[in-house]
């Protein structure tokens, strides 16, 4: 996709987000993340290659979201998840765009990692959690993300090793660094 890809999903926040100064504005109780995507069944052959590199993240998604729960602090959604591990669905009706908005309004947090990686290609993903008010996580690494993003603006997997670390990271974040991020 072009730049102006990328700008086009960024016109699909419809109003203005409004910074937040109180972390009890809302996010009930349980965990503070959500994590909303189709489970695949064997994630391994699921490659996109592009000049002889794998691209294809899903399947470091699904191990962050599946590890996430175990932790207890990811709420799983999504089609194919083992029922004891999720929500639910999310993915049915008409209005499934509506309903992951209105989910994604209990969180602090959304792990929105895309699919693939590639120059130029940004999914409704990161701009749904801006839109919800959600702290990003996303990965930022073989991605031009950082050309409409400033740098600490969401939490980049990418920058954690292994993967997992990026759960120490946040429940060592303070308010301050949270807020800072979010807005």
């Amino acid at each position: 996709l072009s730049q102006g890809n990328i700008g086009a999903y960024g016109c699909a926040i419809d109003k203005s987000v409004e910074p937040v100064t109180d972390l009890n504005w809302r996010r009930g109780e349980g965990r503070p993340i959500a994590a909303l995507a189709t489970y695949l069944i064997l994630p391994s052959r699921f490659r996109t290659i592009v000049n002889g590199r794998n691209v294809d993240i899903a399947a470091h998604r699904q191990r962050l979201m599946a590890n996430g729960y175990r932790r207890g602090v990811v709420d799983v959604y999504g089609y194919r998840w083992p029922k004891r591990m999720r929500v639910e669905d999310s993915r049915w009706g008409n209005n499934w765009h509506g309903l992951k908005l209105k989910i994604l309004e209990k969180y602090r947090l959304n792990l929105c990692m895309e699919n693939t990686i590639a120059p130029g290609y940004c999914s409704e993903k990161i701009w749904d959690a801006i839109r919800a008010q959600c702290l990003p996580i996303y990965w930022g690494q073989g991605t031009s993300i950082y050309d409409n993003f400033p740098q600490n603006s969401f939490i980049d997997v990418a920058d954690f090793e292994p993967l997992d670390k990026v759960y120490d990271f946040i429940a060592a974040m303070t308010d301050e660094q949270y807020l800072r991020r979010l807005n």
